[in-house]
């Protein structure tokens, strides 16, 4: 056992950790210095974000194992190594955990969290956009962003705005994502940036209510049952388009009359109540189809 592995070991009992908690720490630390073929002593914190990445991407680790993972490497380099470790907490932030609300307890217990996306805290979609609008600002000045200036950024963020009409939520996907670029990629001072390119005003139109006989017609539009099912249950139900593509038939509870959403927005479950007449209409439908 070499000096270093004793001595964490030893801070981690003197500070109460578990049996188990000792293992899984030592256990992630030992795989960091197999990872780089050196003494974590030696490495980085840039390297300790290349490893995290690694075990999101690459070895596909929940989020509940990545989190484990990056409280011993924190309690490493805090405690047994004693050294300041605000970068390596600004790059390796904790995993969002997602939540699905289970049928029973047991199942809550059973069920493993859902793969959460490459850098902690974006979804897969979030990662696609920032990334999307990051090469864009590099297509528009026909340089690297880490050559751009905060006012050549704020330049495009005009012509995004003037130009290319985008949406303000659009454009304040674009400002997280040069936001995100400056200070947590390029590590950079970003006050000025933060000042200069701030969050657009998103504008709430009065939803418009359509008549009962336009409601009945847009239902009924589609002529497959399938479609038709799917219609009324996310119309019913006030789901999003990426959650009413995601239903399948085990999530309608017929018992509880309950549909359960599985991957809604932030990765977060929800259970939703279903009436008596749009489960009725639904079980209809679907057994229609079925036979069909």
């Amino acid at each position: 056992m070499t000096p270093l592995r004793a001595k964490y070991i030893q801070d981690l009992v003197i500070r109460d950790r578990s049996k188990n908690t000792q293992e899984a720490y030592t256990r992630y630390v030992c795989d960091l210095a197999r990872y780089y073929r050196r003494s974590p002593e030696l490495i980085s914190y840039d390297e300790v974000t290349g490893w995290m990445y690694h075990l999101i991407k690459e070895r596909q680790l929940s989020a509940s194992s990545v989190n484990i993972a990056v409280s011993a490497v924190r309690f490493l380099y805090a405690v047994t190594l004693g050294r300041e470790t605000l970068e390596l907490m600004a790059s390796v932030s904790d995993m969002k955990r997602a939540t699905a609300r289970a049928d029973s307890e047991v199942e809550a217990i059973l069920t493993p969290p859902r793969q959460p996306r490459g850098r902690p805290m974006t979804s897969k979609n979030t990662q696609e956009a920032y990334t999307r609008y990051v090469c864009d600002l590099a297509r528009y000045y026909r340089r690297s962003p880490e050559l751009i200036s905060y006012e050549e950024v704020t330049d495009w963020v005009y012509h995004l705005i003037t130009e290319r009409l985008l949406s303000a939520s659009s454009v304040n996907v674009a400002v997280n994502a040069v936001r995100f670029l400056y200070a947590v990629t390029l590590g950079r001072e970003t006050l000025d940036l933060m000042a200069s390119v701030p969050h657009m005003k998103r504008y709430t139109r009065r939803a418009e209510v359509y008549a009962r006989s336009e409601v009945e017609a847009i239902l009924t539009a589609p002529r497959q049952p399938r479609d038709r099912a799917l219609l009324m249950t996310g119309y019913g139900c006030g789901l999003r388009i990426s959650e009413a593509t995601q239903l399948k038939t085990s999530d309608i509870d017929r018992a509880r009359m309950q549909l359960r959403v599985r991957d809604g927005k932030g990765a977060k479950g929800r259970v939703l109540p279903l009436s008596e007449r749009l489960l009725k209409s639904v079980s209809e439908l679907l057994a229609s189809a079925t036979s069909g």
